[in-house]
């Protein structure tokens, strides 16, 4: 009997009450990497069997194909890029320099398994900022899955902020959710930095602009997001603004000291035509005149006119252009030679070389974002050295989104694999992955505990809707849907008490799956 067959006999949940649906990804960035990195146990493995296949996931599912170390790297070319001139080859995974696998153009031949060491003190890995996903509730979800990863709110509008009679609503969060950033939407320098500080206030570790959104109603009813590209002299002011109204919170607090609150900029690498080069080198120097040093970069281009779920698959990815920007702006010697007078006049009045002429120079810092989906990816991207030290990491994280939503294990193994430190308990088994959840509702915050008057459907299935990922690619996945939305539904009563009827149910249909470890033995005896 086939898996659907399966899902229709345990499961009566009609089709139409299913809320969460499968979605469509491209092809996992590890098949076009033809790479391999150490696997879970720490050895080098393709994770395929002698017949080619990918090995099957004990849960039911399949594992992605591992990544292999580059066998060679180029050996002539630019020597500080490591790119080889169009003479020259490289052969990784057997593959010649001219046939080198892509995706997003970059060239994986500068992938190195042994001398690059990720600095643990950065993000790494940082989830990304979705919109009607990312609320309290989900990241306290996968923090039960990985304590280290640095996980983003939903976008904030700054009136928001500054007009809501319930901040709770909007900034509330755990304290185990550090750590955490606080991404604003806007278009007005002072409210913005009003916003800013509003946002210190509640403890988050760093605040980041918006400037890479791409939806209609944040584009053209608000004037902010991607749109923001239009106008780089303007993010440069909204950023110093953003900067010098936390810094002089901060003198003021000196008595009663805060965290530290670092600005960062997301953004893509072009808009409706205008794509990478000098635009995109022009656009991140008038934003680091601000200041600003920490840039997350969506590889892809936006176009105001697709949907953002269009413009995360219609335009192509192209890291080259990241790893480009982390070249030039990475040292005095790389920076590509916008100096103040080459950007043109800003009120800002900084220099974007160190925040004025002849200060010390602080290299920008980039994170990547776009079609990441697995651990091996991330850990493939992260061992991309630095053009300037071949010790260190090119990149300052690596941003997964959908990835995260749609199959939340993929963060099973982060803080093992990625910071070298333990996983959490909870990240044991799908089972102790919502104990663990059920507890946080059990015992968390306000609006974790909420009233029984507040338990309402929407309540309900936005409590529940996390664990939908939890079975992603499993033989269950459709019946672990089915039960959610059967039991959403249900008499409205607290959310962990529909969690506990949950498990009951997944327990008598698919127990082996509730308990099928998430990370191999042989990777948690590492720990």
């Amino acid at each position: 009997m086939g898996a659907e067959e399966s899902d229709a006999r345990d499961c009566s949940a009609p089709a139409a009450a299913v809320e969460w649906e499968d979605r469509q990804h491209p092809a996992p960035l590890a098949e076009h990497l033809h790479l391999r990195g150490p696997t879970s146990s720490g050895q080098v493995s393709s994770g395929k069997g002698s017949s080619g296949q990918a090995s099957p996931d004990p849960a039911g599912g399949s594992k992605q194909p591992r990544l292999e170390s580059p066998t060679s790297v180029p050996t002539s070319g630019n020597p500080k890029s490591g790119r080889p001139t169009s003479g020259s080859t490289a052969s990784v995974g057997g593959t010649s320099g001219d046939e080198l696998p892509r995706k997003g153009h970059l060239w994986f031949g500068r992938v190195d398994c042994e001398s690059v060491q990720p600095d643990t003190s950065r993000p790494l890995v940082q989830v990304a900022p979705m919109l009607h996903l990312m609320d309290r509730h989900f990241r306290m979800f996968l923090r039960q899955l990985s304590t280290r990863a640095q996980l983003w709110s939903e976008m904030v509008v700054d009136s928001t902020i500054l007009h809501a009679e319930d901040l709770e609503q909007h900034l509330g969060f755990d304290a185990r959710e550090h750590p955490i950033v606080c991404q604003l939407g806007g278009n007005d320098p002072a409210s913005l930095a009003a916003a800013a500080q509003v946002v210190r206030r509640w403890n988050y570790d760093a605040v980041n602009l918006n400037v890479g959104c791409p939806s209609h109603r944040v584009v053209a009813k608000g004037c902010f997001g991607a749109v923001l590209m239009k106008t780089p002299h303007l993010v440069s002011n909204i950023a110093q603004a953003m900067i010098r109204g936390l810094q002089a919170e901060g003198a003021e607090a000196e008595k009663a000291p805060v965290r530290p609150c670092p600005v960062s900029i997301k953004t893509r690498i072009g808009l409706d035509g205008s794509i990478g080069g000098e635009w995109l080198e022009r656009n991140i120097a008038l934003f680091g005149a601000s200041g600003c040093r920490d840039f997350v970069i969506h590889a892809r281009e936006a176009k105001c006119g697709l949907s953002p779920a269009k413009n995360r698959s219609i335009p192509p990815l192209n890291f080259d252009e990241v790893f480009e920007l982390e070249r030039k702006f990475g040292s005095p010697e790389g920076y590509c030679g916008y100096g103040a007078d080459a950007i043109g006049a800003n009120s800002v009045g900084e220099h974007p070389l160190g925040g004025a002429e002849g200060a010390a120079f602080r290299p920008y810092r980039f994170s990547i974002n776009g079609g990441v989906q697995t651990l091996d990816e991330v850990w493939a991207l992260l061992h991309v050295p630095s053009y300037h030290d071949s010790s260190r990491s090119a990149l300052d994280g690596v941003m997964m989104g959908r990835a995260c939503a749609d199959n939340p294990v993929v963060l099973a193994d982060v803080d093992r694999r990625i910071y070298g430190d333990r996983n959490p308990e909870t990240a044991y088994s799908r089972r102790s992955v919502v104990e663990g959840y059920i507890q946080y509702l059990d015992t968390g915050t306000r609006m974790g505990r909420a009233p029984e008057e507040e338990v309402t459907l929407e309540h309900s299935f936005r409590y529940l809707r996390p664990i939908s990922g939890l079975f992603h690619s499993t033989r269950a996945s459709k019946c672990c849907r089915q039960l959610i939305d059967k039991i959403a539904r249900s008499d409205l009563e607290k959310p962990q008490i529909k969690l506990a009827r949950f498990l009951n149910e997944l327990d008598n249909k698919f127990p082996e799956l509730l308990v099928a470890p998430l990370v191999p033995e042989e990777a948690r005896a590492d720990q």
